[in-house]
């Protein structure tokens, strides 16, 4: 592809983009009366800190998609997964061998294989604390203050390895005054019981509050395994959450958080679909049992960590410090028989992490008015894995050992030309050091090979160069170029020598150019947003099953480009509707063949509130999600395609006069689109040809009380 090309495609998104905004700049004429008309029906103002500044979305020169507490409990989003419904180019499932591990995409690339030795593209960060594994992180949201989806590149503020994008989750602050919380019990399909409570304290007002949270989910599965006549895709687990606030001074506060999950959930099994007697993926047959233990799914993930934050002369100082640890075993059947044709006999990782970020910020330089933002960011990480897959004959066993350490420091500063118009430039040097060894045993036990390689070092530096003009009050204009990387790294699933040696990935990086913009319409009661962008690939890390079973790796350049647009509007009073479109194509080099994420998505959705005479409420929600059709794997194998799907959820919720409780019953995949979710094609079947199913049509009914 010319870099004629390249430029055409940016003038058309642009031009685009720009033609959609027409609205915007004749709405900044409407004469001030309208202000007053407007009330309580504008849009709230939601502020990000996506620039590690506060400001509101609507005001930042980044394609971020930004959730209010308020938001998610209006659609009932129960959790990370659902994030998908609102945010265009985002692709969430639920991965194949775990209930709390998301297979994750963003602007095609993303991670499906949670194996310890693939960093994901996309960084998750709560409340500021990096998780470099997404094992674990699939859970219901508990006391969330809001959540940012930050689309392209975040290679320059942000960790390490958010090569495509990142999601933060932030939570909410404890108290310093008076008390609150709530408490919820949510009954439904397959005797679904969920119950979320959280409390918080002012233990000693304006100086000392608390925070506690506690999640559980719980049901009897949507599969069956038709040998034992047992239950699968079912729910089993629970999380806490506790938080301290310390108020040392006017300028000063100390925030210890932990958290701890446990899931034995029994996660989606794979069901035959070349030879499926029933034609039906809610069931399958496999000699693994979950009630006799021999197939095993366990997950604990655990955290504590302790942010300052002070001022002194006009400059923000924060420091993050962070323990993290993930223990999962697992065994499961993949190859949906009786027979064992592909089995993971042990899929086991132990993992521990320790963050330390300080970084500064302020809103001058000198006398210069310049938003700035400056720190270092170290990283250490020993894993522990050990694999076992079983292909037809006794399996061998592989032992893992990496301990990675990063060391980064970024500056980034927005300086502001004149009242309108601003332009931002930041950097970041980063250094990754990994250490592997492999060693592995035979069948018998026996010693099979041995593998070491010590300080593997990859220095990368990215960086990010945008500006942005405030056209008119309600309209922001932008563009930016960015980079991200990925560090090298060496194949996790390997069974041989061979496999390890010649199954490493190169250093992934990707340049994303993106112009975009952000208007305010109808005095403030509407908000339409847009984006295009062009991204180059070059490395792309991507695991891939081959027809004998084992996993490997390849090392392609890539080309993305696409549009996002993004737009809410609340036509009359109590009503507030929303969409997004996203739309993506990919080029892989020197192949036919095309990344695995839709090439569009499309979310439509709703609320409306409606006051009742007696001081009551009575609130409507609905949000349809449809997601064209993607592969699996980068192979392209049309029979573990993942059709073109739609999903729709809805609720309503009554509000009694008194307030504090609320009612609620709803339906999540109210359409009933099972689709499949990943598979294998082995072998054209020999070994195996399953899929993994969605989730099916359930309902719920929720009692709600806050205070």
């Amino acid at each position: 592809m010319s870099v004629k090309h390249h430029a055409g495609l940016l003038a058309t998104a642009s031009a685009m983009a720009l033609a959609m905004a027409a609205p915007a700049l004749a709405q900044v004429t409407a004469p001030a009366s309208a202000s007053a008309q407007a009330g309580d029906d504008r849009i709230g103002e939601v502020i990000v800190t996506a620039q590690r500044t506060s400001a509101s979305v609507q005001k930042t020169p980044l394609a971020v998609t930004a959730l209010s507490g308020a938001q998610l409990e209006a659609y009932q989003l129960k959790g990370a997964a659902d994030l998908k419904l609102f945010t265009p180019n985002l692709t969430i499932e639920r991965n194949l061998s775990n209930v709390s591990t998301p297979k994750l995409y963003m602007r095609g690339i993303g991670v499906s294989n949670a194996a310890f030795s693939f960093d994901s593209p996309i960084g998750i960060y709560v409340d500021d604390v990096y998780y470099p594994r997404v094992v674990g992180s699939l859970i219901d949201f508990l006391d969330v203050d809001r959540i940012e989806v930050l689309r392209g590149p975040q290679g320059t503020i942000y960790g390490r390895n958010a090569s495509i994008g990142a999601i933060r989750v932030i939570s909410k602050a404890p108290p310093l005054e008076g008390t609150e919380g709530g408490v919820d019990v949510t009954y439904g399909s397959a005797r679904q019981l969920d119950t979320r409570a959280s409390f918080g304290a002012a233990l000693v007002p304006g100086k000392l509050g608390v925070q506690l949270g506690v999640v559980t989910n719980n049901n009897e599965g949507f599969q069956t395994n038709s040998l034992y006549r047992e239950k699968t895709q079912k729910d089993d687990m629970y999380a806490l959450r506790g938080a301290v606030l310390m108020q040392v001074s006017d300028k000063s506060s100390l925030t210890i958080r932990a958290d701890y999950l446990r899931d034995t959930s029994r996660p989606t099994v794979a069901s035959r679909f070349l030879n499926d007697p029933d034609d039906n993926m809610r069931t399958y047959v496999s000699e693994l049992s979950y009630k006799r233990g021999t197939a095993v799914s366990l997950v604990e993930t655990w955290g504590i960590s302790a942010t300052g934050k002070t001022s002194v002369g006009g400059v923000d100082l924060t420091s993050i410090t962070a323990f993290r640890g993930i223990n999962q075993r697992a065994t499961f059947d993949a190859d949906g028989t009786t027979k064992s044709a592909f089995e993971v006999r042990r899929g086991d990782l132990d993992e521990k992490e320790f963050t330390q970020e300080i970084f500064a910020s302020g809103q001058r330089l000198g006398a210069l008015p310049v938003d700035w933002v400056a720190g270092a960011f170290y990283f250490h990480e020993p894993n522990r894995y050990v694999w076992s897959l079983q292909i037809f004959d006794p399996p061998t066993t592989q032992y893992f050992r990496q301990t990675e350490d990063s060391l980064s420091g970024y500056a980034q500063g927005t300086f502001h030309l004149g009242d309108r118009l601003s332009v931002t430039a930041g950097g970041r040097y980063t250094e990754d050091k990994k250490d592997f060894h492999a060693v592995g045993l035979t069948a018998t036990g026996g010693p099979d090979f041995t593998y070491d390689l010590k300080n593997n070092t990859n220095d990368k530096f990215t960086w990010r160069a945008a500006a942005n003009f405030q056209a008119t009050p309600d309209l922001l204009v932008y563009a930016s170029a960015s980079t991200g990387f990925r560090s090298a790294a060496l194949n996790g699933n390997a069974q041989s020598l061979g496999e390890v040696t010649g199954g490493a990935f190169g250093v992934e990086s990707t340049l994303m150019y993106e112009t975009g913009l952000k208007s305010t319409l109808w005095d403030g009661k509407a908000t339409f947003n847009a984006a295009g962008f062009y991204g180059k690939y070059k490395n792309l890390q991507l695991a891939v099953t081959q027809s004998s079973g084992a996993v490997s790796t390849t090392n392609n350049d890539a080309d993305v480009y696409g549009l996002e647009l993004e737009a809410q509007v609340r036509p009359v009073h109590g009503l507030q509707l929303f969409a997004s479109l996203g739309t993506l194509h990919s080029d892989i080099a020197n192949s036919s063949k095309i990344l695995t994420s839709p090439k569009i998505d499309l979310n439509l959705g709703g609320s409306y509130t409606a006051d009742l005479p007696d001081g009551a409420q009575l609130a409507l929600a609905a949000a349809f999600h449809h997601e064209g059709m993607q592969f699996d794997n980068v192979n392209n194998d049309p029979l573990t395609l993942t059709p073109a799907h739609d999903n729709l959820d809805a609720s309503v919720t009554y509000t009694p006069p008194s307030g504090g409780l609320t009612f609620t019953v709803g339906g999540r995949n109210l359409t009933n689109d099972v689709y499949p979710v990943g598979g294998f094609n082995i072998a054209n079947g020999f070994v195996a040809a399953v899929r993994f199913p969605s989730l099916p049509r359930r309902y719920y009914a929720k009692v709600a009380y806050r205070f």
